[in-house]
């Protein structure tokens, strides 16, 4: 039997700049520029288990030789922006040569697993690294793309039942000048 989907994009950033490079921090932080309109919200009720969402971000990452250092994606979801960590990708490790504002892509596909209040709701997300300061493991010079967990990782418990504001966060196990990330553009799309 057939099944009629679609896939509708939420949100990407208008063409508004980008927050440049993005360093000098351990503590995850937004590093994405709001659109016009605001970051992209679900609304209240709109999930269903195997709801799907994609986040794309393309952009540029810059590494210090005196590494191996580690950067950690984080998709939050919450009432207000910032509020709950429902996917991470875990510290995903950088190469151990630096790189200056290398391109890069950064993909995350999440599936909704149950949906609820209080903190019932749960995305499963599978995340996906493209550059050259992406390292398959830790103290590799050169490492090419990098993949982020091989199974699904669940994230934080959130509500699904209320609104929740979509934004994008990163971590950094090391904060150096040498160290950053800049997002040109991005796209975030329902999967129905």
């Amino acid at each position: 039997m057939s099944r009629q989907t679609w896939e509708e994009m939420w949100a990407d950033d208008k063409g508004v700049a980008s927050l440049g490079i993005q360093n000098t921090y351990t503590t995850a932080k937004s590093v994405i520029n709001a659109p016009l309109h605001g970051l992209p919200s679900i609304p209240a009720n709109y999930m269903s288990p195997g709801t799907k969402f994609k986040f794309t971000a393309y952009g540029a990452t810059s590494n210090r030789v005196t590494g191996p250092d580690t950067m950690t994606f984080q998709l939050m979801i919450g009432p207000s922006s910032g509020s709950i960590i429902a996917c991470t990708s875990g510290a995903i490790n950088l190469v151990t040569t630096a790189q200056t504002l290398a391109a890069a892509k950064i993909e995350m596909m999440a599936q909704c697993t149950a949906i609820g209040n209080g903190t019932t709701a749960k995305l499963e997300g599978i995340w996906q690294f493209t550059g050259a300061s992406f390292a398959s493991a830790a103290s590799l010079a050169n490492g090419g793309a990098a993949a982020g967990p091989a199974s699904p990782a669940a994230g934080t418990g959130f509500d699904s039942t209320v609104s929740n504001v979509v934004d994008f966060f990163v971590a950094q196990s090391v904060s150096n000048a040498g160290n950053g990330i800049r997002i040109d553009f991005w796209t975030f799309e329902s999967w129905n």
